[in-house]
């Protein structure tokens, strides 16, 4: 390597110069592009800090029934952002006999409470709306697929009728 630079120095000086240049023209284009190549300015004060804001009590904890698949404490926010659904009285009706829900829909009404055939059966205007918001991509299920009507005839035992005017046999 020596032998390189001793015996032809013009091109050992020559090669240094190119790379040299090229490393300050790649460092010049990088500084513009970044916008780095201006000169710093004085950095600005910092702004004054703002007043602490008062602190704010933690939400209370609801505790959900054992019975219920949320037996988890859960936060008053999010009760309040349930439906707010008449409680279930009795052993837990199977919600999939309504047609249009189905297991994943049966799961969404229980964690609501929602857990018999007269509960959905007493809807008004005002639960059915409640769900309704609740039901993400099933949205418009409960009229489309008259799950009231359905509720009414399947709690009264009427199964008859039932068949009659939806066209399933109960399962």
């Amino acid at each position: 390597m020596f032998e390189l630079i001793f015996d032809n120095p013009i091109r050992f000086l020559l090669a240094i110069a190119i790379g040299f240049a090229t490393g300050w023209w790649i460092w010049a284009h990088m500084q513009r592009v970044t916008g780095a190549a201006e000169p710093a300015a004085a950095p600005a004060p910092a702004p004054e800090p703002a007043p602490a804001p008062e602190p704010v009590a933690e939400p209370e904890t609801v505790e959900a029934p054992a019975s219920e698949p949320m037996a988890a404490a859960a936060p008053v926010a999010a009760a309040m952002a349930a439906p707010n659904i008449a409680a279930a009285v009795g052993e837990d009706d199977d919600l999939t006999k309504i047609n249009g829900i189905g297991p994943k829909l049966c799961a969404l009404c229980n964690s609501f409470g929602v857990r018999r055939f007269d509960q959905i059966a007493e809807w008004g205007e005002r639960e059915v709306a409640e769900v309704d918001a609740h039901l993400g991509s099933f949205k418009g299920r409960i009229t489309r697929d008259e799950w009231v009507e359905q509720a009414k005839l399947l709690a009264a035992g009427n199964l008859a009728e039932w068949e009659a005017r939806f066209g399933y046999k109960a399962k």
